[in-house]
């Protein structure tokens, strides 16, 4: 009996060192001036929540969310099925926001840690999203070599942005919003004016019915297909970048099925 008590008091106070150790690794050794140790797995991206008051710091297993103050976790916001590329919250601190490298956007509640949206439409890695200073827009940057702009409240496709030749690195909007700069490995930086733009504007909608039969199918694609590396005015440059390419069989593909010319918003 005796020797049964001995062992469950080891037990026991194995437990209270590893609680200990657990409690003390965010301190153990750390280097001058740093006040605690967070994170677990590779870390990708952070972001302070505007308060300061939140930490949400992206590593291989998901997205960790701690209290600055104390250094507690919170939370642990997974589901993603590849690397987090890019992290941030809206302005107002009521959404997170994450791009993935399989090319989905999450909005997630700051509050409440549930997912609200997944915005799909990029084909490629995220490299970068950011917020418009109302915080009624995400825009983000893709290695498909597109821009778009969604609507944060109802996860809708406001807008894609064509002109980039290569992968869209870095975003950046002007302190009134009316303005967004966007950079490229291809070398450029544009400035588009947003407050010009109508979203989805008739012509965009009508361009990729390229045979002008009053519905995309396949013979669409076939049409925009054959004509792959044409430059110049060309009735298959979908998004009118002056070249047949890739994204204009993208275009294209996403509006299948639609009559008038009509396909859904980009």
């Amino acid at each position: 009996m005796r020797a049964k008590w001995g062992f469950v008091a080891f037990l026991l106070t194995l437990i209270c060192v590893q609680d200990s150790f657990a409690q003390d690794y965010k301190k153990w050794g750390l280097p001058e001036d740093a006040i605690v140790r967070l994170g677990k797995g590779s870390i990708d991206e952070m972001a302070y929540r505007p308060d300061g008051d939140r930490l949400a710091v992206a590593s291989s297993i998901g997205i960790w969310i701690y209290d600055t103050g104390s250094g507690k976790e919170l939370a642990l916001l997974t589901g993603h099925t590849g690397e987090i590329s890019s992290i941030t919250y809206s302005p107002d601190g009521k959404v997170l926001a994450n791009g993935n490298h399989n090319g989905t956007v999450r909005l997630w509640d700051a509050n409440t840690h549930t997912l609200l949206h997944t915005l799909t439409g990029h084909f490629y890695p995220i490299r970068r999203v950011v917020y418009s200073p109302d915080g009624k827009v995400l825009v983000s940057g893709s290695d498909d070599a597109t821009v778009r702009l969604w609507d944060v409240n109802t996860g809708a496709l406001l807008r894609t942005l064509n002109g980039h030749t290569s992968a869209v690195f870095s975003l950046a909007y002007s302190p009134d919003g009316k303005v967004l700069a966007t950079g490229s490995g291809d070398g450029t930086v544009l400035l588009w004016k947003l407050a010009l733009m109508e979203p989805n504007s008739e012509s965009e909608q009508l361009a990729a019915d390229v045979n002008t039969d009053g519905i995309i199918n396949i013979q669409d694609l076939v049409f925009v297909a054959t004509r792959l590396g044409q430059t110049g005015e060309n009735g298959a440059d979908v998004n009118g970048d002056g070249e047949v390419n890739i994204q204009d069989l993208v275009l294209v593909a996403a509006g299948f099925g639609n009559g008038n010319g009509a396909p859904p918003p980009q």
